[in-house]
């Protein structure tokens, strides 16, 4: 089964998951990159969240793998506002995919919010395996890692029962 791990990550700690799960399935990544984005600086939540709530979908960059070719899927966005980045809205809003098996997980500081709600509505034809949350993996005492990894193994488990 073809394996793609695709996410957005500002602070780092999306990318830290999404590493994780790629290592974990020997999966392929794709980090989402905006042409134009948000400065990593103390107003990254005013800007941010504001994209966000106005359900902003920003240009990316050119992609180096192709969505399209993946039997599953596994995205990841940091939460802002209570919802999906502005770079995920986009990739999910434009790609062309239906029928594929996918996974969601989000980080968060404190609770998801509507983020994989939010997400789910764009994947209305695709099969949602399950989806996760973790609140700020990189600070965290348990190894998140560990943790995504066997959530990862069974999504993969029910996707090959399907």
């Amino acid at each position: 089964m073809k394996i793609l791990v695709t996410y957005y990550s500002l602070d780092g700690n999306t990318h830290y998951l999404a590493e994780g799960i790629a290592e974990c399935l020997d999966a392929d990544l794709l980090r989402l990159m905006p042409v134009k984005d948000i400065r990593n600086n103390k107003t990254k939540y005013l800007f941010g969240g504001r994209q966000a709530v106005t359900k902003k979908k920003p240009d990316l960059l050119p992609f180096d793998k192709n969505p399209e070719e993946y039997d599953m899927i596994i995205i990841g966005t940091p939460v802002w506002a209570s919802t999906m980045t502005p770079a995920v809205r986009s990739f999910l809003s434009n790609s062309k995919f239906a029928g594929k098996k996918i996974g969601l997980f989000c980080c968060c500081r404190s609770n998801q919010g509507k983020a994989i709600t939010h997400m789910n509505e764009l994947l209305d034809e695709n099969d949602i395996l399950g989806t996760i949350d973790s609140r700020e993996p990189i600070k965290g005492v348990l190894d998140k890692k560990d943790q995504i990894c066997k959530w990862a193994q069974g999504l993969l488990e029910t996707a090959k029962s399907l």
